[in-house]
């Protein structure tokens, strides 16, 4: 399968999951992104372990909640589904 080669789905079901996935994964990255950019102009004078760790942790606890809300969601789809 290439790289932008379209997908065809066997159920709506698979298309909104995928949709889902790549909605949390680009949450995800922003989740990582957003706080160290802050983080690092705020603390642009003082480096280390004052901008990575409040970012890893904010990643961290954002990652647990969609990972959670991907599995309710998707245990609520297929139950509608039968």
């Amino acid at each position: 399968m290439k790289l932008f080669e379209r997908r065809e789905y066997d159920t709506p079901e698979e298309k909104k999951l995928s949709v889902v996935r790549f909605w949390f994964f680009v949450v995800g990255i922003f989740a990582l992104i957003i706080p160290l950019a802050v983080l690092y102009t705020v603390n642009a004078a003082r480096l280390g372990s004052l901008v990575l760790v409040p970012s890893l942790t904010i990643f961290g606890i954002v990652v647990v909640i969609l990972v959670i809300v991907y599995f309710v969601y998707r245990a609520v789809l297929m139950r509608n589904k039968s």
